[in-house]
């Protein structure tokens, strides 16, 4: 594929995507309209797998996505296993009632990970995420019926992008003193200044509700649209009550190309969708290689594993997180399927490598001295290993061997990033796959600027450059060191 389509594919993912829970039902989608689709099989139910089969699994914001060896007689070797995160800061809703102020009605919603606060103010918002409705049952349908269904509820997403939301920004001329602290430099106060204004105050929906019938009547529009207007829709069946909710506001503006060559990409959620993208598309077109003895086709002797958690941005403490056992579940019941023993799992597991893929810090041109000397990965020049003296960056002395190997191999560049001593730099899965697996685990990412923003930004080479790498990892041979 070329490099100007390629780019085009990631900004379409980028704008289908605005919560995770859009993120693991698009790979899912992809996966599944391979020219070798992909099975889906569903966590609660009895797995019946076969050599040589495609498979993902779904929960929540989580996808796992695997390429069973075509020998069943012999477990594989290892598992090439590339790990990043759907979720994004974001602005979470609080309550689907509203505050009436001033003649306007505002929203409740609190800091999703750690938000550039600032970068939120006069910026185009939509509320996005999934709904929880409870299944209307026939009048034909007994209760033992409704208890045989997968579930007592339906689950939506939503994206009410026909509906931009905004939080002004306090007038500068208000400002007791325009200059930090107290000015445009200082903190916003997250439970009082970070309120979406939805609308003007309204005699026809209270505050009560006020949230929910504008998804009512979202959802009721969206089955209205699929539905035949020679059909009669049950009002009851269209506007059901919300029994859960996962909200939250998004940033609205579309990606885009920047630069004077087109250099750049500004988006929301780069961070972390684009290494997200890099192997989802590395998996795919591997995937899509028709023959076996095609270069272009997994290592035959590896599980390739292509992973994707949800919640890294809050601590990964949950059961869609990469701190939950769903990956280790699953190899189990995969081995278990296979006939594979415990015993042969931990020597897979021995083997392994994975890679954790989560966007780093660039050097950023205006402010160069928060970067340190010699370890600051530059826009344009290749991704970037990431290592840490106190592992919240888990690449060691054999991880990066066997990656600067593989990327001096493809003749991928490679750049590294360390970040100052006296200055944090954040944390990834990497360090919870590795304590997970027990696997070698390695910590890299394309460098990107303004990082947690509404709008961040990268080098669209450098997504070339991580697609090539993901690539190669997929299909390398390389052993790695001994401990």
């Amino acid at each position: 594929m070329k490099e100007a389509t390629l780019i085009k594919d990631l900004l379409t993912f980028l704008e289908a995507t605005p919560t995770s829970y859009h993120t693991s039902e698009y790979i899912v989608k992809q996966l599944t309209q391979l020219k070798n689709p992909f099975t889906v099989l569903s966590p609660d139910r009895t797995w019946n797998l076969q050599a040589g089969a495609r498979y993902v699994v779904k929960r929540g914001g989580n996808v796992l996505a695997f390429i069973l060896p075509p020998n069943k007689k012999a477990p594989p070797n290892r598992f090439t296993i590339w790990a990043s995160h759907s979720d994004s800061p974001a602005l979470k809703l609080k309550s689907l009632s509203t505050l009436e102020k001033d003649n306007c009605h505002i929203a409740l919603s609190e800091p999703y990970g750690g938000i550039a606060m600032h970068s939120w103010f006069n910026r185009d918002l939509i509320l996005a995420g999934r709904v929880f409705l409870e299944r209307n049952l026939q009048a034909n349908q007994s209760k033992q019926a409704a208890q045989l269904l997968s579930s007592s509820f339906e689950t939506k997403l939503v994206a009410l992008s026909e509906i931009p939301v905004t939080i002004p920004a306090l007038a500068v001329h208000l400002k007791s003193d325009p200059t930090p602290p107290n000015g445009p430099a200082s903190t916003p106060n997250s439970e009082l200044e970070l309120r979406p204004l939805l609308g003007l105050s309204s005699e026809k929906i209270t505050t009560e509700n006020y949230i929910e019938t504008i998804l009512q009547n979202h959802i009721a529009n969206k089955i209205k649209d699929k539905t035949s207007k020679s059909k009669t829709i049950d009002k009851k069946s269209v506007h059901r009550k919300i029994r859960g909710w996962d909200l939250a506001f998004v940033p609205a503006e579309a990606p885009s190309i920047l630069g004077v060559s087109g250099e750049f990409i500004a988006a929301r959620r780069l961070d972390n969708l684009a290494m997200t993208h890099a192997g989802l598309y590395a998996f795919s077109s591997l995937t899509n290689a028709s023959s076996t003895t095609n270069k272009n086709t997994f290592h035959p002797k590896t599980l390739p594993i292509l992973a994707v958690f949800d919640h890294e941005e809050i601590g990964s403490n949950s059961h869609e997180g990469a701190s939950s056992v769903f990956l280790l579940q699953t190899l189990e019941r995969i081995y278990d399927c296979l006939s594979f023993s415990y015993e042969e799992l931990l020597k897979s597991l021995h083997r392994t490598v994975a890679v954790s893929a989560d966007m780093a810090h660039g050097s950023h041109p205006n402010y160069p001295h928060l970067s340190s000397d010699l370890t600051k990965p530059l826009l344009g020049k290749g991704p970037a290993l990431k290592k840490q003296g106190h592992l919240r960056y888990i690449t060691d002395g054999s991880g990066e061997a066997f990656i600067r190997l593989l990327a001096e191999e493809h003749k991928i560049p490679m750049q590294t990033f360390t970040g100052r001593s006296d200055i944090g730099s954040g944390a990834t899965i990497g360090p919870l796959l590795a304590r997970e697996l027990g696997a070698t685990t390695i910590d890299l990412g394309a460098p990107m600027l303004s990082m947690h923003s509404t709008r961040e930004l990268m080098a669209a080479a450098d997504h070339l450059t991580t697609i090539s790498l993901a690539h190669a990892f997929f299909t390398t041979s390389i052993i790695k060191p001994h401990s």
